[in-house]
């Protein structure tokens, strides 16, 4: 659940000057997006600088660098989109996020592009969502791969609770609206760059995402794999997700050690679950007591990091016993009703999936990924894992993840 807190994404990250837009005014948009406005334009030498520069550094041959970096061609330029998705009480909010896209020359206006959403991680700040501050903030790569020479649109939510829609509750490890906030833009792409005179490819799409971005993806591909869409396939790339809510809170709750944003991430997972299923519990119910006025600070916000130094570092200091043994028992029929109905791990998912996850991660146990892949596997689903041995949630299996992104879109 927990990937970094000032990371907008999970893996090999970078500092870019970007060539930023003076022009406040809205792109005029299509009827079902709120609004668009264009933040910067980058341009393919620095892309392929930066990109080199952060592959090297992270350990990858350079030979393999330098034939990778050389495919790419294109200007890249990020547009922020407005748009409207209902949160779970069928109440409409307005969300934002980012859409990135190669500047095609007009001899290559008719090549169709295909889209991949990345799903970001978790974040403590609205200032590492997606969408803002792109002048100055931290950004990782995987941001410029529209400017690959197979061409690429991105599509990269802020989800319910940043961007626009900051200060407001971000739904945390919640199925359904992390999968409607992706869904929804990715569905939007394709009218809107049509301004563009670009053509979106419907025969593949991507869907990508570490942590809670891993869990945010299988939800967006559960989305589609059970609803209707103009795709014909999908490959989806899966990291270090907790697919399994029960399973990975029972464990949880048996832990002797942790830290305390550790706790506060699955106190966190379970003050959603409480509020976007509408069991509507007092918080003495979930956390001992002494906890209680701390966590009611952040009810209802898109955070919970801010400020919990008081919170204890062992789960079963802040959550109550009886919780607990409602959970473990399966007593608690409301709430192990919520945890099933965000599980993402057995389901008949379309396309290609992969799995990966290092062996040693102390946030979202590894098993999540085993448990995926077999009950996927039994479904008859086309999936594949990778168990990074030695691999925690931060060092080496983002970075296995990224390459393995590569791998696919390089294809």
């Amino acid at each position: 659940m927990k990937t970094t807190f000032k990371l907008v994404l999970t893996f090999a990250l970078l500092i870019i000057t970007f060539a930023c837009s003076d022009d406040d005014d809205p792109v005029k948009a299509p009827d079902n997006l709120k609004e668009v406005k264009i933040l910067a334009q980058l341009k393919v030498s620095e892309i392929k600088r930066t990109c080199q520069m952060i592959l090297l550094d992270a350990g990858m041959p350079a030979n393999e660098v330098t034939a990778f970096v050389a495919r790419f061609k294109y200007d890249v330029e990020l547009a922020m989109v407005d748009y409207d998705v209902k949160d779970p009480f069928g109440h409409v909010r307005t969300l934002s996020g980012v859409v990135s896209y190669p500047m095609l020359p007009d001899s290559e206006k008719n090549k169709k592009l295909r889209i991949y959403a990345n799903t970001h991680g978790t974040i403590g700040f609205n200032a590492d969502a997606p969408s803002q501050d792109l002048c100055s903030i931290q950004m990782n790569f995987i941001m410029h791969f529209p400017s690959h020479e197979n061409g690429y649109i991105g599509v990269f939510p802020d989800y319910f609770g940043y961007g626009t829609d900051t200060d407001q509750m971000h739904y945390y490890e919640h199925r359904e609206t992390l999968a409607s906030a992706t869904r929804e833009l990715i569905d939007y792409v394709p009218e809107y760059v049509k301004q563009k005179s670009l053509q979106v490819d419907f025969d593949k799409l991507y869907i990508i995402g570490y942590s809670e971005g891993g869990f945010a993806a299988l939800s967006t591909l559960k989305s589609y794999s059970e609803t209707p869409s103009p795709f014909k396939d999908f490959v989806t790339l899966g990291g270090a997700g907790a697919y399994d809510t029960k399973e990975t809170l029972k464990y949880i709750f048996q832990q002797a050690e942790g830290t305390s944003e550790f706790v506060a991430s699955y106190a966190w997972a379970v003050m959603t679950y409480d509020k976007a299923y509408q069991i509507n519990r007092d918080y003495n119910q979930y956390f001992q007591a002494e906890f209680v006025p701390e966590l009611r600070k952040h009810e209802g916000k898109n955070s919970i990091f801010e400020g919990i130094d008081q919170l204890p570092s062992i789960p079963s200091e802040i959550f109550t016993a009886d919780f607990m043994k409602g959970i473990t028992e399966g007593t608690d029929e409301a709430f192990v009703k919520a945890l099933d109905d965000n599980d993402v791990s057995n389901f008949d998912a379309k396309g290609k999936v992969y799995l990966v996850h290092g062996d040693q991660d102390p946030w979202v146990p590894s098993f999540n990924t085993d448990v995926a892949y077999d009950r996927l596997k039994a479904r008859g689903v086309n999936v594949e894992k990778e168990i990074i041995e030695g691999g925690d949630h931060h060092e080496g299996t983002p970075l296995f993840f990224t390459l393995r992104l590569i791998e696919e879109l390089n294809k």
